[in-house]
């Protein structure tokens, strides 16, 4: 599996990258070094490259931009966490906004102590504090070649006698085949999925940005590692606090330099060249960069133009709600979080749009054929566009590509002056949404349909549709990607009126059944009524109403419609959040997603917050049990199989959780009910069928047809004492033939009702001893 990387020429990278070049009569005003004797540590570097971009920019009449060092100075807005890091430097704005966060003031003690060389660009006004709010391109430099993440030819404090020779004498930057268009990616998630993706509480999603396949131009050591996992952690926050289609970086290792260009698809990596000598790429590419000073913020460095900074009247506005005593605490709280630190507030724009023909929902008419066929192209008449302020997202998926979902507290511009703060709020997510025709739709055409049919207890759409309208704000380093091409995905939002709290913020287990019921109902509603199957139940997607206190299902992007769900044989994917997929789903990874899978999920997400703030005879190894059972995965070929803990747990008809804190009993007694439940449901599951059907050999490849009959249906005496005991609550469906399609099951899990019996049940314990919500054992 390889990373997300594509190696390009430093002239291809320049060129794509608009602007004019500088005259010779302009660059000989550049600064530039010879050798670099006088470097003995990183900091020697640092005044180098500041002198450098300051010099271009000076020569390009550019004011508004300025070549900062940031080093030893973490970034302070928008944060209190203590491990928050800095990076070396980059290239910021010189608004006042910019200048407020990225002002270093030391005290006289204090200067005598600086180190010298970073006094001397302080008072030159080159020497600051990171804000990855603000930074335009960040800047990584390493002294240690050891320690950078990609390789140099021969990186040295002398000049070589030519970039070009440089490179023929460097056996490390790979063969020509990367130079030409070569491509190094990495897996993408399913076409259709784009791995996990959570509202209101933060998950991994998305692929890894670097596995385990190492180009040749970057380092296979565990320091190279180390350089690639921090350059992704500033490339993150980069991402996560401000509003980009795109993000260059530099990247330097003493002599040597490569530029990058970032995407939520992967980077463009150009070959290493010598920053030192005026005619470098680093010159040319500063100077293009200074170009745009004038443009609309900085459009052609990446900046999303939807997204506008806000005046200090608005910018008050918002910011005030923390502390308005009409709303919730919890959205107070979350207000409070978005503005801490004088964090930045934007106004962003979503557009609605008609979908084109292969994104329609799959009963509706196409628009009218063509003479060309099928609309695919947007269709522009007709769209809305909606205005709302945010701060700081509420999460931010850790993740650089993929979908790289984050979550905002939004205030609605669109209502009259006079409507109350507590309507104004709302919630907007932003998200990077795969597309492939034919089999990935905007998630609002979801809302839309299942609020046609009246269905309860879900997200109220406000709007949606993609960033700038339809298609508008799309990938680019996937079409570079030929190897394993990850799926385009495009910029896209939407708003929903209710703000949750996640769901393990409940008070007690009373009220968690009740919010899970709440849920349920929600899914129950959106199956019989709109024939649409979530394919996505976690803890993140179950939410609590911060008004209300109801619970509500959200997150539809990965729902399908009963039609789609398809018959026999699919292709295996990873739709879904991994430890909540059902057991058959893991382990039989081309059987088509049931409602009993969907329901299952509803059983492991409730389990798991017992494990979790319950004292259970899981609690001593609670991190190797939720390992073990959640987590649990293997590689077959290119496919990965999981499962084996949850089946293990189904075969016996007894809760696997053991609560150590019920005197009573009665919730223990709910959890075995709702373990035989699940026990009589697998207990009929034909694993040989299934593996037959639907599963993979060890190489990832397609099982022989070589279906068993189950050997014995009898039912011995203490199985049938279990039953006897369950009868009045459990259908039992006994399957005796082979005949037919061994994922079509009846049972238990394929009720709604059944399922809801049990959060009822359990929501009708009177006794607070039994029902108690104890401390969160993942955090001790």
């Amino acid at each position: 599996m390889a990373p997300r990387w594509h190696l390009l020429a430093e002239e291809k990278f320049i060129n794509d990258i608009p602007g004019t070049l500088p005259t010779n009569d302009q660059r000989s005003r550049f600064a530039a070094f010879g050798n670099l004797d006088d470097v003995k540590k990183e900091w020697d570097i640092y005044p180098k490259l500041s002198e450098i971009g300051n010099s271009v920019f000076q020569e390009a009449g550019c004011t508004g931009l300025r070549f900062l060092i940031t080093a030893d100075h973490k970034d302070n807005t928008g944060t209190k966490r203590k491990s928050d890091t800095f990076n070396d430097g980059g290239i910021y704005e010189t608004t006042k906004l910019v200048n407020d966060a990225t002002t270093v003031k030391l005290t006289a003690n204090e200067r005598k102590v600086t180190n010298p060389l970073a006094l001397k660009l302080l008072d030159s006004g080159n020497y600051g504090r990171t804000s990855f709010h603000h930074v335009a391109v960040p800047l990584e430099v390493k002294y240690n070649y050891g320690n950078s993440a990609f390789k140099f030819p021969f990186p040295s404090k002398r000049k070589a006698a030519s970039t070009a020779q440089s490179h023929t004498d460097d056996a490390d930057v790979g063969d020509s085949s990367l130079v030409e268009g070569g491509d190094v990616s990495v897996e993408d998630e399913a076409a259709i999925s784009g791995g996990a993706s959570s509202e209101h509480a933060t998950q991994n999603e998305g692929a890894a940005f670097h596995t385990t396949y190492v180009p040749q131009y970057m380092h296979d050591t565990l320091l190279g590692s180390a350089g690639i996992s921090q350059l992704g952690e500033y490339m993150f926050k980069t991402f996560k606090y401000q509003h980009r289609i795109f993000s260059f970086a530099i990247y330097v290792c003493l002599n040597m330099c490569r530029l990058l260009r970032f995407d939520h698809s992967g980077a463009f990596v150009s070959e290493p060249f010598q920053w030192t000598s005026r005619d470098s790429a680093l010159h040319t590419f500063l100077w293009k960069i200074a170009s745009m000073q004038d443009s609309d913020r900085l459009a052609g460095l990446g900046y999303d133009p939807t997204a506008s900074l806000v005046d200090e009247t608005e910018r008050a506005t918002f910011a005030a709600l923390a502390s308005a005593p009409t709303l919730p605490q919890e959205v107070r709280t979350y207000v409070e979080e978005a503005t801490v630190n004088n964090a930045p507030v934007y106004k962003v724009q979503v557009t609605t749009s008609s979908p084109t023909d292969d994104e329609r929902l799959p009963d509706e008419p196409a628009s009218p054929s063509s003479k060309d066929g099928p609309r695919t192209e947007p269709d522009t008449p007709g769209h809305q566009t909606f205005e709302f302020l945010i701060g700081d997202p509420l999460f931010a998926a850790e993740a650089l590509v993929g979908r790289c979902t984050k979550g905002y507290v939004a205030y609605r511009l669109d209502l009259p002056a006079n409507t109350p703060d507590k309507d104004r709020l709302c919630f907007l997510k932003d998200c990077w949404r795969p597309y492939v025709s034919g089999r990935t739709r905007p998630e609002h055409l979801v809302y839309q349909r299942l609020q046609s049919h009246s269905v309860n207890h879900i997200a109220s759409l406000i709007c949606g549709g993609d960033v700038g309208g339809a298609h508008a704000q799309r990938t680019t380093v996937h079409e570079f990607l030929f190897d394993t091409r990850p799926v385009p995905r495009i910029h896209y939002r939407l708003v929903t009126e209710e703000i949750g709290i996640p769901v393990t913020k409940f008070r007690d287990f009373r009220e968690l059944a009740r919010i899970f019921a709440d849920a349920l109902e929600g899914h129950s509603q959106a199956w019989t009524r709109a024939h649409v199957l979530h394919r996505d139940i976690s803890l993140g997607n179950i939410l609590i109403n911060a008004a209300t206190r109801e619970g509500f299902l959200n997150d539809w992007d990965l729902s399908r419609f009963e039609s789609e769900l398809g018959n026999g044989p699919v292709e295996p994917d990873r739709s879904g959040t991994w430890q909540y997929r059902s057991a058959l789903l893991l382990q039989y990874p081309r059987k088509p997603h049931r409602l009993y899978d969907d329901m299952e999920s509803f059983v492991h997400a409730f389990r798991q917050l017992v494990v979790r703030f319950r004292a259970t005879n899981k609690t001593d190894a609670i991190v190797e049990y939720v390992q073990f059972c959640y987590e649990q995965a293997n590689r077959r070929g290119d496919v990965l199989i999981g499962g084996t803990a949850k089946l293990g747990e189904f075969q016996h008809p007894t809760s696997p959780i053991e609560l150590k804190d019920d005197p009573r009993g009665f919730f223990s007694d709910a959890l075995d009910a709702l373990a035989f439940k699940c026990y009589s449901f697998y207990e009929w599951v034909d694993p040989a069928r299934m593996q037959a059907t639907y599963g993979v050999d060890k190489n990832g490849h397609v099982e022989e047809n070589r279906a068993s009959e189950r050997p014995d249906t009898t039912i011995d005496d203490e199985r049938a004492a279990w039953r006897s005991e369950f009868a009045a609550t459990v259908v039992f469906t006994r399957r005796t033939t082979t005949a037919g399609d061994p994922c079509e099951l009846n049972g238990f899990l394929c009720s709604h009702a059944e399922l809801l019996t049990v959060f009822k049940s359990i929501e009708a314990i009177k006794y607070p001893d039994s029902i108690f919500k104890g401390r969160d054992y993942f955090l001790h």
